[in-house]
């Protein structure tokens, strides 16, 4: 398993591999605040950092992130996808925490459905906010 930052200029290049994920996680998991176009313009912009998880050259997961600045630096997971049943995900953790050392970050935070709450506290991150959404246009 390899992971990979993707510079901006690079983006283009892969997004027809990890368009079909992120359309079907945008659809199901973000409530319309993102579009693929959205986050295709924040990566190319650098506004947010693309990593992916490959196998024999083959993209299995994408992550999107971004810096988040005020008392502390946090790498903020915003944005995750992947197949091969998430046997990557402790692969990542590890590089995680190393990329956020290297960006000069204090924290790595996760934005994530209910449902990778069990990895999160396997991995040793803490529950300590839940968002709640209400649609108020269209």
């Amino acid at each position: 398993m390899n992971l990979c930052a993707i510079p901006p200029e690079e983006v283009i290049s892969i997004w027809p591999e990890i368009e079909p994920g992120l359309e079907d996680m945008l659809e199901n998991h973000t409530l319309g605040r993102w579009s693929a176009a959205d986050v295709l313009v924040n990566l190319q912009t650098g506004e947010w950092l693309l990593f992916v998880v490959s196998e024999a050259e083959k993209i299995i997961a994408s992550l999107v992130c971004s810096i988040l600045h005020g008392r502390q630096r946090i790498l903020e997971v915003g944005m995750c996808w992947g197949t091969s049943g998430n046997s990557w995900i402790g692969e990542v953790n590890g590089a995680f925490e190393q990329i956020a050392r290297e960006l000069g970050c204090d924290q790595v935070a996760l934005d994530g459905r209910p449902g990778w709450r069990n990895w999160a506290r396997k991995y040793g991150y803490q529950l300590n906010s839940v968002r709640y959404t209400r649609q108020i246009n269209g």
